[in-house]
């Protein structure tokens, strides 16, 4: 078959940020700026045409921040201007609203939080497999069993490494559970607190049903 490979190089990254204002402050966008709502505007440059390409044609890709609308901007404000002078703190600027600005924040947030939390099942993984490694070394001696030998060795190897990853995903979930066991403490104890305060007051209240007087029977009552 005839593969005809087709893909851009990047050749330049520029990024250009203009200064504007927003009532009396300057905002002063820079590189670490979370921006929220941005657009892309693709345009091209064929040598020939776009149905005969070649390795000199040009391809621009521009990511921008629509200003024909209110935007919102949230950072340190010093001496009527707000920049990201301070690297530890959030600073963004969205073209959304603010419902839409905390949605698209959340949702950063998500995508982050679940990437480390698989950067750290696989490290805690391959960390459990290392380990056990060494023991596979052991596992040598049955090479020197006819035909078998080598099939023997390399399936106890898979054993060992399977068994290995097993241990390590039951550990990462019980690490897991204590971070979120110790991040929800106080909704836990509020939970429980509730739950015993509810079955202390059921228990009391069966103590005084149980302990009463016998209501007397009625013909008892009428008997001379």
């Amino acid at each position: 078959y005839m593969v005809e490979q087709y893909d851009w190089s990047e050749k330049t990254n520029i990024s250009e940020f203009a200064v504007f204002t927003i009532g009396d402050y300057e905002i002063i966008p820079e590189k670490k700026v979370n921006f929220i709502g941005t657009k892309e505007f693709t345009e091209y440059e064929f040598l020939d045409s776009r149905s005969n390409p070649s390795e000199n044609d040009l391809r621009f890709t521009y990511t921008y921040l629509p200003a024909d609308q209110t935007l919102l901007v949230a950072g340190d404000a010093e001496n009527n201007s707000i920049s990201s002078a301070y690297n530890d703190k959030p600073y963004i600027i969205s073209s959304l609203s603010y419902e839409g600005t905390l949605e698209a924040l959340e949702a950063q947030d998500s995508t982050a939080k679940w990437g480390l939390r698989i950067a750290s099942l696989v490290m805690m993984v391959l960390g459990f497999i290392l380990i056990v490694g060494p023991l596979t070394l052991f596992t040598n001696v049955f090479r020197f069993i006819p035909f078998m030998g080598k099939r023997l060795d390399k399936g106890i190897d898979s054993v060992i490494i399977f068994i290995a990853a097993v241990f390590g995903f039951l550990f990462w979930l019980l690490v897991w559970g204590i971070v979120l066991v110790m991040k929800n403490i106080f909704v836990i104890i509020l939970f429980l607190t509730v739950i015993g305060i509810g079955a202390l007051f059921l228990v009391k209240k069966g103590k005084k049903l149980s302990g009463g007087e016998k209501p007397q029977n009625p013909q008892e009552q009428s008997g001379g």
